[in-house]
Formats: C-alpha cells, sequence, structure tokens
C-alpha cells in the first residue's frame, strides 16, 4: 500500500449497523462517516479476506461536510459465510476519478489511517440470504 496523505481532520469512516445484519445484502459493505467540504474525490475501498472487494466514490461537499449512514460499497461478488473486513478511504491523488491501487494514496489524520477496524462479518446471516 502507498504511504499515506494527511487529509481533512473531518474525514472519517465506520461501519454502519453491524448489530443489525438485516440492513445488508452479501454484495455489499455498509459505512458511515463525514466527508469534508473540500473539492478532492475520496475512494471509500472495502476489503475482504485482505484483497480489495469494492470502491464507492465520493465527492467533498462544497461549502459543508456531508454526515453518511448506510453509505454502500458494493462488492466484486457475493459473499457467503464468515469474512474478515475493512473500509480504508484513499484520496484520488491523480484526480482521474478512478481508484487506482498503485497510485492513490490512503488517507490518515496526522496520525492514523482514515480506516474501520478489521471485522468478522457473516455474510450469511445478513438479510436478502
Amino acid at each position: 500500500m502507498e504511504e499515506s496523505v494527511t487529509c481533512s481532520e473531518d474525514l472519517s469512516v465506520s461501519f454502519y449497523a453491524v448489530n443489525d445484519l438485516a440492513l445488508w445484502n452479501a454484495g455489499e459493505l455498509l459505512w458511515g462517516g463525514t466527508i469534508p467540504a473540500t473539492d478532492s474525490t475520496y475512494f471509500f475501498v472495502g476489503f475482504v479476506d485482505g484483497s480489495v472487494a469494492g470502491v464507492a466514490t465520493e465527492q467533498g461537499g462544497d461549502e459543508d461536510s456531508i454526515e453518511v449512514d448506510g453509505g454502500r460499497i458494493p462488492l466484486d461478488q457475493t459473499y457467503r459465510g464468515t469474512h474478515m473486513a475493512k473500509i480504508i478511504v484513499f484520496q484520488d491523488s491523480n484526480q482521474d476519478g478512478k481508484f487506482d491501487s498503485e497510485t492513490d494514496r490512503p488517507c490518515s489524520d496526522g496520525t492514523e489511517l482514515v480506516a474501520t477496524t478489521t471485522r468478522e462479518i457473516d455474510f450469511s446471516k445478513v438479510g436478502n440470504n
């Protein structure tokens, strides 16, 4: 993974509704967080079992931060059973609007990555199963 870049201190991400998996489906990760009032593009990158599994692209708010509850990261496949999941926020370093794992850099708040902790998700218990 590329070296991190310091992004806005208002940028945050967490898993959404992990105690209510009925809201989830097996082909996505749900997240909540804050997107700061910047002109930057951010990628909310979902990792499943350590590999990139999906990306949601979000644009910073024009004048106000945007609060997100229940944002969706579509995954590259439908998962079954228990898997380890994590979300890391990346900045669109080359400003091309596409997530490039070799180019775009993960965001930090100056000390640590803007990311969720790694969580065990039992996709057999999500709402569409």
